[in-house]
């Protein structure tokens, strides 16, 4: 079980919930959903957008705060 401050350089500005939830299962003994993943976004500063392509609709996570 890793600590929040091992994965604080896997952050990147754009997450999708594929790749926070791998990281969220890292740190936490429960399994990832789209809630809890996105209640633990929401409290590192990410906020939700959604965005359709190819008639698809795409979730992502954005956080101003991180620099590439």
């Amino acid at each position: 079980m890793k600590k929040l401050e091992d994965i604080r350089g896997q952050l990147k500005p754009v997450m999708t919930n594929d790749e926070l939830a791998v990281l969220y299962a890292q740190i936490s003994y429960f399994k990832p959903n789209k809630n809890r993943v996105g209640r633990w976004a929401k409290t590192l500063g990410y906020r939700l957008t959604k965005q359709m392509i190819d008639r698809k609709v795409l979730w992502f996570y954005i956080n101003e705060q991180i620099e590439d």
